[in-house]
C-alpha cells in the first residue's frame, strides 16, 4: 500500500554526526533520499525501515545458569 511520508519525521539509527552520536531526525522524503540504508520505497509504495545490527560482539555475555550449565555453550 503506498504510504505517504512527506509530513513524518523519521529518527533513524544513523548518528548525527560523527561527534554526536544522538539519532538523525529527518523528514521522512529527506530520510529517503538521504538515508537508502536505513529506509527505502518497496515496488509497491509502501515504505521499508531497517535497522544496522552490531552483531553477536554487541551483546552482553550469557551468565551461566544456577547449575553450572552455561546455555550459549553446553553443559
Amino acid at each position: 500500500m503506498p504510504v505517504d511520508i512527506s509530513t513524518l519525521d523519521i529518527a533513524t539509527p544513523l548518528p548525527t554526526s560523527a561527534s554526536n552520536p544522538l539519532a538523525l531526525e529527518l523528514n521522512g522524503n529527506l530520510a529517503l533520499a538521504q538515508c537508502p540504508s536505513v529506509i527505502s520505497r518497496l515496488a509497491d509504495g509502501s515504505i521499508q525501515l531497517c535497522a544496522p545490527t552490531r552483531g553477536r560482539r554487541a551483546k552482553a555475555p550469557i551468565e551461566p545458569a544456577a547449575s553450572g550449565r552455561n546455555p550459549a555453550t553446553g553443559p
